[in-house]
């Protein structure tokens, strides 16, 4: 500390005059205690003075180096500090002085101490200004801090009264300290925060020594001091040790702030952790970690301690420095921190407010210190979040709006939907029952049912347009055209009165395939074995039995009437004249497996085309007779074609089977419709309409069902149903 010079040499004189009489005393003991009772200021330098001068025997020059020597400021193991007067430059300095002569292990650490500083430079690290030998003294020159010691401002902190503590640099210059040592204070967060301040600049210091190679081995409150601008330097490098030329030291230690390790004479940079930790933690509870008595390592004992947590010396103490503080204290090595550098930065964190690793935080802990270290972030973010959380709610409440509408919506279309298929199915049942009115009109010979059977077919059109169901409109739409055709068209067929009766002759076989020439002017009629030509004003010809019984063969003419095409059972298929007499071709031969089932010729005559069981469409060009496949029909083997019918001049041709299912190709095989039958029964005959638009189809059951070109059901006609036959040559 600094001081008025004049009364700074007083001291020194009277202390120069103490030595010289403590020297030369026959009692010390008695002399020491009569010049600490005269001069009761200067008790701890006589002491010092005493121990220093018992040990050495040797008197502390007035002047060393150019450097005017004033107060005694302390000792340590080594020596004796000074404070002094560099008469060159003017400057207060501190002088520390160690015999030349004596011990030598002392001297040794002198030295080392200031090889070691003179390789430091850090601004946390006392530096060394200059080191010399004067005589029988060592000495080296240092900066003189105006401050105190960190084991200073703890003993204070301990006996003052005000509680929370106030920040360690506002300890030095307090001078109330009412409040009897050793008693529990509550530190108080500024306290706290000025604690792990100081220590910052300390691991700083320490591990900026660690990169240099140099281990500081004696690091406590006592080698550590503070200024009033809160600036700490680390002092005392006695003990330490440069792994690049050194062996370690075990001797000079403060057991108090040794690592378990350095007990058993071990040791290397984590022991400065632990001693960092020990400082830290007598700092923020004020007490040490561990009690310890022993001033020297013992081998053969290890201590194994473990630190009370702060929490429970403290409560206010925050659980993260409580968690750096127990993790720098670890007893193991390897569960310390691994350098000086990681426990600096924990505590730069715990600073900062953010998480240490000693102690790592929850997901909303780290929420809360983002926000507070980020605070416009923070306000973005929420404003984010709390934009995005209400759009999302208004979306939602949109979304149950248009959910709550689309459903009444729907509850209202089902609703509308079931009245509607009741009142459709009223209607269809009004339809039906109007249908089966008409069918009952046409099996009653009652007068005026034509017209009355009429107005119930046309009701039941009118109601079936009213249902708004369209394939239950599509089904009755066939349903009335069909009933209308089959009750109006048949009862025109039994109304028909014939100008001339025609009988054919009576055989075993009931069916008499017959054709009518274009010019109406004959008939011709199958047999077993040719063809029979009956003229329209002569007498019936005669068929004998041998040309009678058996199958008969299927006769069609040509549109012109030139040509009579047979087709035979047999599979052949034979072209005559007009009038049966002449044989013009046999254009196939007889084959029982593939009979032809239907022919057709061109508008000129000129080719003939042949559809077989087979699927095979066959053509002929009658003036050379030539045969061609021009029809790519994929045949089916085990499916034969039981009816076949030409359209106009051929160009399309429908094949019916016997599973009740006709195709419709067109003239280059391509399949243009496909048609099943409702009830699935073998096709009986085909029939196609003069414009080529509509197919008739006639099952073995006795249905015709008359189809659009395009395979849509026009009307089906029950034929068989009231024991008769009839032909429709009306256009569909």
């Amino acid at each position: 500390m600094t001081g008025d010079h004049s009364h700074d040499t007083d001291d020194l004189d009277l202390l120069d005059q103490f030595l010289a009489a403590y020297a030369n005393s026959p009692d010390r003991k008695a002399t020491l205690t009569q010049w600490q009772r005269d001069h009761a200021h200067l008790n701890d330098e006589l002491h010092l003075l005493a121990t220093f001068e018992t040990l050495t025997g040797l008197r502390v020059p007035r002047e060393i180096g150019g450097i005017d020597l004033f107060g005694l400021i302390g000792r340590g193991g080594m020596g004796v500090v000074y404070e002094g007067l560099e008469r060159s430059v003017g400057r207060s300095v501190a002088v520390k002085l160690c015999p030349a002569v004596g011990d030598l292990g002392a001297r040794e650490r002198f030295l080392r101490e200031c090889r070691t500083l003179g390789e430091l430079h850090q601004t946390s690290i006392v530096p060394i200004l200059s080191a010399g030998r004067e005589g029988l003294w060592l000495y080296c020159v240092m900066p003189l801090i105006d401050g105190e010691s960190l084991a200073e401002l703890a003993r204070r902190a301990r006996s003052t009264g005000s509680s929370p503590l106030p920040p360690l640099p506002t300890l030095i210059v307090q001078t109330d300290f009412s409040s009897p040592e050793n008693a529990i204070t509550n530190p108080g967060a500024e306290y706290l925060r000025s604690v792990v301040e100081v220590m910052v600049l300390v691991t700083g210091a320490i591990a900026y020594a660690h990169q240099r190679g140099v281990w500081h081995l004696d690091i406590k409150p006592a080698n550590l001091m503070l200024e009033e601008t809160g600036h700490c330097w680390v002092i005392d490098f006695g003990v330490s040790r440069n792994t690049r030329v050194d062996s370690l030291q075990h001797t000079g230690l403060t057991m108090a702030y040794a690592a378990p390790e350095q007990w058993v004479g071990e040791g290397d940079a984590r022991s400065d952790v632990w001693a960092l930790g020990a400082t830290l933690y007598e700092l923020l509870v004020l007490t040490r970690p561990f009690p310890v008595e022993r001033s020297q390592p013992d081998k053969t004992h290890r201590p194994r301690w473990t630190p009370k947590p702060l929490l429970t010396l403290c409560p206010n103490v925050p659980k993260d420095l409580n968690a750096i503080c127990l993790k720098a204290l670890a007893e193991q090595p390897d569960e310390r921190y691994q350098t000086v550098t990681a426990l600096e930065a924990d505590l730069r964190r715990w600073l900062n407010g953010e998480e240490p690793s000693a102690r790592p935080w929850p997901l909303l802990a780290r929420s809360r210190a983002f926000a507070r270290r980020h605070q416009a972030w923070a306000v973005a973010c929420l404003a984010c979040v709390v934009g995005m959380v209400t759009s999302l709610l208004l979306i939602a409440r949109g979304e149950y709006l248009v959910a709550r509408q689309a459903a009444a919506e729907a509850e209202a279309t089902a609703a509308h939907a079931n009245l509607q298929r009741e009142t459709d199915a009223h209607r269809q049942a009004r339809v039906w029952n109007l249908l089966e009115q008409a069918r009952d009109r046409l099996t009653n010979p009652i007068a005026g049912r034509r017209a009355d059977i009429r107005r119930l077919l046309l009701a039941a059109a009118r109601e079936r347009q009213r249902i708004s169901d369209p394939v239950a409109a599509g089904m009755l739409a066939t349903a009335v055209r069909s009933r209308y055709v089959e009750s109006l068209g048949l009862l025109d067929a039994k109304n028909i009165v014939p100008k001339t009766n025609r009988t054919l002759p009576s055989s075993a076989f009931h069916d008499w395939p017959i054709d009518i020439h274009p010019d109406g002017t004959s008939l011709a009629i199958g047999t077993t074995r040719r063809p029979v030509i009956w003229q329209r004003d002569r007498e019936r010809p005669e068929i004998t039995t041998e040309n009678a019984d058996g199958p008969r063969s299927r006769v069609t003419f040509g549109p012109c009437g030139r040509h009579l095409a047979e087709l035979r059972d047999d599979g052949s298929l034979r072209l005559w004249d007009e009038t049966a007499t002449t044989l013009v071709a046999e254009l196939l031969p007889p084959r029982g497996d593939s009979v032809v089932r239907a022919v057709a010729f061109d508008t000129k005559e000129s080719r003939i085309w042949a559809a077989c069981a087979d699927s095979r469409i066959t053509s002929w060009d009658l003036a050379t007779r030539t045969e061609s496949q021009d029809w790519h029909i994929q045949p089916k083997p085990s499916l034969l074609v039981s009816a076949a019918a030409f359209a106009h001049d051929a160009e399309l041709v429908a094949l019916g089977d016997s599973t009740g299912t006709v195709v419709v190709h067109g003239a280059n095989g391509a399949v243009v419709t496909r048609i099943t039958t409702p009830t699935g029964r073998k096709v009986q005959a085909l029939a196609w309409s003069p414009d080529g638009r509509r197919l008739a189809v006639g099952t073995e059951d006795g249905i015709v069902q008359v189809y659009r070109r395009n395979g849509l059901p026009i009307y089906r006609v029950s034929i068989s149903a009231y024991g008769c036959s009839a032909t429709i040559r009306t256009p569909l």
